[in-house]
């Protein structure tokens, strides 16, 4: 699926994310890497509370604007992306050394946290207008989700309408967009905005400075249906009973199924290939023929676990094999496995990069690579 951050990679924008907790925080790393971000850098390390997030959003907004200045006096386009933590419900975390709220006294902490991380983002706007080069520098402020529960919902409640924060600033263009969105809506309107031409396909998103179909805005089961075939996660998707199973690796990574690309996605995180003598295992239940689970673990115990299984489920196995070899000098040999089968009946493939792999399921026999030692697929010191 397509991502804004993965269509400004493929268009040769360096990609740097900023953060005040650990780049580790909710698998943000493993997800940003696989995205197509360059660096990932968090302003602060974890104490205690509220310093657990790391850093404030006036350090964030300080040390961004210095990497801001070493990426504009450089050739080439980029995407400096902040993450902001000062406003997080339900109390927010007050800065005191940032400007003060004279009209706080007896305010909910959140709403003192509101109005610094509001001068704060101010402050740091009008630093960037004041450097040279801020007039190819597009601002982009955008709310990742609606507030949760928190000591303002009161007050939000007593509002009629409640919406996302989206504006863009410097873009070229003027104007309030008056045409409804989501938030599967943005990405493609500030790809236009910022005149990213692409061929990528957002499966439901529109440009809202078209004139984007209307019924995508209706909570349709076919748009569920379209997310979901991405994933093929809880959709009624069918498989065939010989299905051909490939590793993609561009522009996306992901096991393809009968052509239908499985994301590899578990969980709230995105996986990556597995490292040396890593498998990744992935069952597709026979009953609606769709994913039930996967995971990364070691190689030589999943794959005898996966042999012992007694179901009818079908499993697939993606493994990085690497083993030293001495010769006049000690190389590194790695070699991809790809294999799909039922209990012992097992159909595979192997190649030295796992874009080569492509494995038909045919109710083949158990790969001798299933009966390998232990030992063959060691942990290398």
């Amino acid at each position: 699926m397509a991502s804004f951050p993965w269509i400004l990679h493929q268009a040769g924008y360096r990609q740097m994310f900023i953060l005040g907790p650990e780049v580790e925080f909710a698998g943000v790393n493993v997800l940003l890497e696989r995205e197509g971000f360059d660096e990932m850098i968090s302003c602060g390390t974890r104490g205690e509370s509220p310093r657990h997030w790391g850093c404030y959003d006036r350090e964030l907004f300080e040390y961004a604007f210095d990497k801001y200045r070493q990426l504009i006096a450089g050739k080439q386009p980029f995407h400096l992306m902040l993450f902001t933590i000062d406003t997080h419900a339900p109390n927010g975390f007050v800065d005191p050394e940032s400007i003060p709220f004279e009209q706080g006294t007896g305010q909910p902490d959140l709403l003192k946290a509101i109005h610094k991380t509001d001068y704060e983002v101010s402050r740091f706007i009008r630093r960037l207008q004041e450097t040279p080069g801020w007039e190819n520098t597009c601002v982009i402020l955008a709310s990742d989700h609606l507030a949760p529960p928190n000591t303002l919902t009161d007050r939000l409640e007593k509002s009629p309408r409640r919406y996302h924060l989206n504006m863009v600033l410097n873009s070229g263009k003027t104007g309030v967009v008056t045409t409804p969105g989501k938030t599967f809506d943005i990405a493609p309107t500030v790809l236009e905005l910022l005149q990213v031409r692409h061929n990528y396909l957002f499966p439901i998103g529109e440009s809202l400075l078209g004139q984007p179909d209307p019924r995508r805005l209706a909570e349709h089961e076919d748009f569920k249906n379209a997310i979901d075939s991405y994933t093929m996660m809880r959709s009624d998707i069918a498989i065939s009973d010989h299905p051909t199973i490939a590793v993609q690796t561009r522009p996306l990574l992901g096991i393809s199924v009968d052509g239908m690309l499985l994301p590899l996605f578990v969980g709230n995180g995105i996986q990556r290939l597995p490292a040396p003598n890593e498998c990744i295992w992935i069952t597709i239940s026979p009953n609606k023929k769709q994913i039930s689970h996967q995971l990364i673990t070691n190689g030589a115990d999943m794959l005898a676990s996966v042999r012992q299984k007694k179901s009818y489920d079908i499993h697939i196995v993606l493994c990085h094999k690497s083993e030293l070899q001495k010769t006049e000098k000690t190389t590194e040999k790695t070699m991809w496995l790809l294999g799909v089968g039922q209990m012992k009946n097992w159909n595979w493939t192997s190649g030295d990069r796992p874009e080569q792999l492509s494995v038909n399921w045919n109710n083949g026999t158990s790969p001798n690579w299933f009966g390998r030692k232990k030992h063959e697929l060691r942990q290398e010191p």
